[in-house]
């Protein structure tokens, strides 16, 4: 399940929880073993979190980080990378 959401307008109606449920049945029929769900810790997601409460899910204390590695601006090829690109198109154009 990538992403579970219930329209803003019955909300609190426990739809979330028996999707969850359903899921989670579909998941142990085929033989899984663990169902892990994320979700944010701001208030904006306390509907979320009380969804997979009901649903059974226990909340673990953890912090995950994360970093860009891929730098927005655009980088100059180093000196190897070019001459290896210029290698290429010598070798292409024989």
């Amino acid at each position: 399940m990538v992403l579970l959401a219930v329209h803003p307008e019955v909300q609190k109606w426990g739809i979330a929880t028996q999707l969850n449920l359903a899921a989670l049945d579909e998941m142990k029929a085929a033989g899984m073993k663990m169902a892990i769900a994320e979700t944010g810790s701001d208030d904006g997601h306390a509907s979320a979190r009380r969804a997979y409460e009901s649903a059974g899910y226990t909340g673990l204390p953890i912090v995950c980080y994360s970093k860009d590695l891929q730098p927005h601006r655009k980088r100059e090829p180093s000196p190897q990378s070019a001459r290896s690109a210029r290698r290429t198109r010598r070798v292409l154009r024989r």
